[in-house]
């Protein structure tokens, strides 16, 4: 193989992994207020039947759909091996959903749905807004190992769902910096920094991913754990630190 197409090759996983990582920078920030049992992703696919779905069998295929596109990629699930997954005719498949695109809005209706739900259930447990912080990120984490990044970058090729993300992204902003704020009324934030430019470095952590090749020396759970670790524990407070060193050891224990 040639100098110039390993090159190719590795800008080429470079790409694939810096949109990985830039959705998944989005995810942590999304759901920084919100915290969710200890559970795999296809966990909260079996809850489905308690959300968005109309019928056992919009459910079921729902649930069936979510699955394989988090394991293989969308793209690489057709309608008609869904179909055929599921035991049903292309046809009764189209006339529950007229559209993947459809189909993809739904299951992630479904997610939201779910989330909120674990949300209600964890706040009354929560000793401060850190617990919530920190649970959240380590959920995350395990998710990687069970979510294939074709998933996420195939998200960005059906135009609803991308202006769905962007309209979540507006409305998790005003939650993420008020909850930025409650830690700093908490004392677990210090006082003298600027919530607002906190949360827009974490959004747009990603830039540094798109100006090397780090990505494809190190696994992106280590790399999200050494620095936005690193970053949250540089705006804590000694009450914050002790906080964020303690869950650190637990992980790594």
């Amino acid at each position: 193989m040639s100098p110039d197409t390993k090159h190719t090759i590795l800008c080429k996983k470079n790409v694939l992994r810096t949109k990985f990582f830039n959705y998944y920078t989005l995810i942590i920030i999304k759901f920084v207020t919100l915290l969710n049992k200890r559970v795999k992703p296809s966990d909260f696919i079996v809850e489905m039947k308690n959300t968005t779905a109309p019928n056992e069998l919009r459910q079921r295929i729902v649930k069936t759909a979510m699955q394989l596109y988090m394991q293989r990629g969308i793209k690489d699930v057709t309608m008609d091996e869904l179909a055929h997954t599921l035991s049903i005719s292309k046809r009764t498949l189209y006339e529950v959903f007229d559209d993947k695109e459809e189909l993809l809005l739904t299951g992630i209706a479904a997610i939201e749905s779910w989330t909120k739900q674990r949300l209600q259930e964890f706040i009354p447990k929560a000793n401060n807004i850190l617990e919530i912080i920190l649970y959240d990120f380590e959920l995350k984490l395990k998710e990687i190992d069970n979510v294939t990044p074709s998933f996420f970058i195939d998200l960005h090729r059906y135009p609803k769902v991308t202006e769905r993300l962007k309209e979540r992204r507006k409305e998790q902003r005003h939650a993420a910096i008020k909850a930025l704020n409650e830690g700093q009324k908490q004392e677990i934030f210090r006082s003298d920094i600027n919530l607002d430019l906190v949360y827009d470095m974490m959004t747009g952590f990603h830039v540094l991913m798109q100006q090397n090749a780090i990505t494809i020396n190190y696994p992106l759970s280590e790399i999200l754990f050494n620095t936005v670790f690193t970053y949250l524990r540089g705006c804590a407070t000694q009450k914050g630190m002790t906080i964020i060193d303690n869950f650190i050891k637990r992980h790594k224990a």
